[in-house]
């Protein structure tokens, strides 16, 4: 357990810390390549707007592909129970 964990006082249980290694290589492996594809095609992901303020185009494809593949992972609302989908975390779990 990391400190920041212990600092808390509510340390994730067994499934909650599986599940936090599973994000963490989903953002390594699959989530970081995305926002690098796609930053590589845009000058500025920060300013990436339509003049009415919208997200522009992109990085909506971007937010769909990256909920699809989240969803793929099983990592997709890890609160629901298991039989609906999800992790069945608790909600100290989804905290981390």
């Amino acid at each position: 357990m990391t400190s920041l964990e212990e600092s808390r006082g509510y340390p994730p249980s067994e499934a909650g810390r599986a599940a936090l290694a599973r994000v963490r290589a989903f953002i390594a492996d699959t989530a970081l390549p995305m926002v690098e594809e796609v930053e590589g095609r845009l000058a500025d992901t920060a300013v990436a707007v339509e003049a009415d303020g919208r997200l522009a185009g992109p990085l909506i494809d971007l937010k769909r592909r990256m909920q699809q593949a989240a969803a793929a992972a099983g990592l997709y609302c890890p609160h629901l129970p298991v039989e609906d989908g999800g992790l069945g975390l608790s909600l100290v779990d989804t905290f981390y």
